[in-house]
Parts: C-alpha cells; structure tokens; sequence
C-alpha cells in the first residue's frame, strides 16, 4: 500500500512541478512585456525632457522598481507553489489512513472467511479499532499541539536573540558615527586644541570599525563551526535516548490499549518539551557566546581608537563613548526585548489551549453527529452500518490540525490579499498638460509603486507575528 501510495504522489508531484514551472514561466514573460512597455513609455518622455538629472533619477527609479517587482512576483509564485505542494502532501497522509482502514477491514474480512476469527468476534474487533483510532486522533490533537507551541515559544526565542544581535549592531555603529561627529563638531569649533592634524583620528575611526567588523566575522565564524558539531552531537544523543524509550513503551504488553496510548501521550509530550529546552539551551549559548565575544572585541576597538586619538589630539579621547554607557544602553534595550519575548510566549500558551478547546469541540460535535446518523438509519444491516462507521472514522482524520499546513496557507492568504500593481499609463486627462508634467506624474507613480513593494517586502514580519490566529482562522475553514 505504501508503495502504491507513494508512486501515485511522486507523479502527482511531478505533475504539479511541471505545472509550476509552466506557471512561472509565463507569469514572468508577462511581468517582463510589461516592463519594456513602461521603459518604452519612459523613453518617449526622456526626448522632451530639457533636464538631464530629472531623466537619471526617473531611469534609476524605474530600474529600480521593476527590480523589486520581479522579486516580489518570485515570492508571490513560491508561496503559491508552496501551498499547492503543502495541499499534495496532506492528500498523501490522508490517503495513507484511509488505505490504513481499508486494509484493516479487509484483513478481518479474510480471516472470518478462512475461519481464522468467528463473525461475531471480527465486527467486535472493528469496532474496538474504530474506538481506539478516535482515541488516537484525540492523543494526535494534543502532541502536535503542544509541538506547535513549542515550535512557536522558538521562534519567538530566536526572534529575541536575533534582535538582540541587531540591537548590539546598532550600537556599535552608532559608537563609532557618534565618535566622528562629536570631534568634527569639536574640530569645527576649535575646542580641546584640535588641529588640522585631527583629520587623521576620521581616518582612524574608519579602520578601527573596519577591523571590528572583520575581527567579528571571523570570530563568528570559529563559534559557528565548534557550535554546529556540539549541537549535531547532543541533539542526536537525545533523539537516540528517546527512541529507546519509545521501544521499551512499545515492547510492554501487560497493558490495554487506552493505558498504552496515555503513557504514549506522555512519553511524547515529556520528549517535545525537553527537545525543545535543549534547543533552546543551545540557542541561548551560542547568542552568550557570540554577544560575549563582541562586546569583548568592542571594548578592544574603542581602547585602540582613544589611545591613538590621545596620541594625535590631546582630550580628544574624552568625547569618545564610555563602556559603561554603551552596556548600559544595551541593558535597557535587552530588558524591552525580553518583557516582549515573556508577552509573546504568554500569548502562544493561551492560543495552544484555545485551539485544543475548539478542536476537542469540534470532535465532540462529529461524534454527536455520527450517532444520529447511526442511529437514525435503523434499516441499514450491520455490514452496511460497520461500512457507516469506517466513513465516519475517515472524516474524522479530516479534523486534525497536523495537517492544517498553517504557514502555506496563511503566507497564500496574504499574497491573494494584495492587490496586483497598477501599470503605469501615459497621462492623458489633459490634453495641454507638457511632456515634463507628464513625466514628473509618471515619476511619481513609479515611487508610489516602489514604496507599496517595500510594505509588502515588509508584511511577513507582521504576518508571523499573528501566525496563530490566522492558522486557526484557515483551518477552521478548511474543516467546514
């Protein structure tokens, strides 16, 4: 069955990765026409134009423009192309458990007929599999559940670390522009004894930030390679100690079905939580280690540069940024960052059980569904009731939210949101306007339609940051 199943999904990807590429194909093709109508346009504008310097800047801007756009064409194609294979992989798992059903039915239906199993006790066992694979649906709601949450509480601990990272940037680019214009507005008012031999300390602070910016790459570099072989290590030691645990629950059995699946539930879920901390562990490692190493290399440029700046302008060390100043200022912008990253990790806590609420709601109206529909076809024969039954256990594999595919549908969800780009027309509402007006009018246009492709560029970051709801919004209509 497997191998049924995965030959029939590797030529429906086929087909859908041809289909894509043909797709692409065209979509850019028209993207491209349209390009070279507005450059043609451009160009007929340019003749009449009398200043030069208006026609560079319409030109760069149009270059511009059509680069952002064909950019933002490719994201728009690959997030459709993504949601498509995203549907194609759920048509796959599904089809797995219903040939899953199918073939336990018709194995109960072959050993009745060889006299392996009584009637009676084959549809008992059929329906035992059909209360425990509800069962199992329920345990499933929980663990991808809980590693959705989990899943999110990391991104949301990355997300911190990287602005972190960019905070620490910031600064030290500020250290360093601060420094150059303080002893330029001090050179410009003749104070501390500045000389024209000061220029040399400009000079200075160019190559000591030059240096700083090699010395960290390359020091990141070096942490980066002794974290990824320690990190491959313990996270294969963990996955392998959980694996052995998995065996020995499966190899009991001096337990029932229900038993086994609750210590099932709980082995998995205590596994995700401390996979998860060791991740997060290790993230919050190498960002010490990486911060560390920074600040350390920061605090060696800055004692580099006033002790040259001491050497050719006397006092002009003294309005350099102190140490003290800079770490204090990082503090402040962590302590912002991390009461956002504790607001963020409440909010996913509380989405996880509201969507384990709406989801154990949902299920409890199928079921309530499925009996009255059991109960009131009364003249169905048992075969054909056990036959109602199956269907209703394949519906209900519908309703998990493990296959949901929440970023596909969300990221769709936005593109489809945004209108399509205004084409850029000649400007005829007014037959006496001149060539120049109507240039300045197209000139316009084109930054109006560079400036809403930056906001979309600029979308995903809000869009993850209400990933959840938004998930929970599609998948709900996926289920009605």
């Amino acid at each position: 069955m497997e191998g049924r199943v995965q030959e029939e999904h590797v030529a429906r990807m086929a087909a859908l990765a041809a289909q894509c590429n043909l797709e692409t194909q065209q979509e850019m093709e028209t993207q491209q026409r349209k390009h070279m109508s507005e450059t043609s346009h451009a160009e007929l504008l340019f003749q009449h134009t009398p200043q030069p310097q208006d026609v560079l800047e319409v030109r760069s801007l149009l270059e511009k423009l059509h680069k952002e756009e064909l950019k933002c064409l490719q994201k728009r194609l690959l997030v459709r192309h993504e949601h498509a294979s995203a549907q194609a992989q759920r048509q796959q798992a599904l089809r797995w458990r219903f040939e899953l059903h199918k073939i336990f039915g018709e194995e109960l239906e072959e050993a009745v007929r060889t006299g392996e199993l009584e009637k009676s006790t084959a549809d008992k066992l059929l329906l035992q599999y059909y209360s425990h694979q509800g069962a199992l649906e329920e345990v499933l709601d929980v663990l991808l559940a809980n590693q959705r949450a989990l899943l999110a509480e990391q991104h949301a601990q990355r997300c911190f670390l990287l602005q972190s990272f960019q905070s620490l940037q910031a600064v030290t680019s500020e250290v360093f522009s601060s420094s150059a214009r303080r002893i330029r507005d001090a050179q410009a008012h003749g104070e501390c004894g500045f000389s024209q031999q000061c220029s040399d300390v400009h000079l200075e602070i160019l190559r000591v930030k030059q240096n700083l910016e090699e010395s960290v790459s390359r020091e990141r570099s070096a942490i980066r390679c002794a974290i990824i072989k320690k990190r491959r290590q313990l996270l294969s030691e963990k996955v392998c100690e959980h694996w052995h645990q998995l065996q020995a629950v499966s190899a009991s059995s001096d337990v029932t079905v229900d038993q086994y699946l609750q210590k099932w539930t709980e082995i998995l879920m205590y596994q995700s939580n401390e996979l998860s901390e060791l991740i997060n562990h290790l993230d919050e490692e190498t960002a010490g280690r990486t911060r560390k190493m920074s600040l350390c290399l920061l605090q060696s440029s800055l004692a580099e540069l006033k002790a040259h700046a001491s050497a050719w302008c006397p006092g002009s060390a003294q309005l350099l940024p102190q140490t003290e100043e800079i770490q204090e200022r990082l503090q402040r912008l962590g302590k912002a960052a991390a009461r956002e990253l504790r607001s963020a990790q409440s909010c996913i806590r509380q989405q996880q059980q509201q969507e384990l609420q709406e989801q154990w709601s949902i299920r409890d109206a199928f079921r309530e569904y499925c009996s009255c529909v059991c109960a009131c076809l009364r003249s169905l024969s048992y075969e054909q009731r056990l036959r109602l039954q199956l269907e209703c256990v394949k519906a209900a594999c519908r309703l998990d939210r493990c296959l949901a595919l929440p970023h596909a549908v969300c990221e769709l969800k936005r593109h489809d949101a945004d209108p399509s780009d205004p084409a850029v027309t000649p400007a005829d509402e007014e037959t006496e306007r001149s060539e120049v007006t109507e240039l300045q009018c197209f000139q316009r246009c084109l930054q109006e339609r560079l400036q809403k492709s930056d906001t979309q560029r600029d979308a995903p970051q809000r869009v993850r940051a209400h990933n959840h709801t938004d998930h929970m919004t599609s998948t709900h209509s996926e289920q009605e």
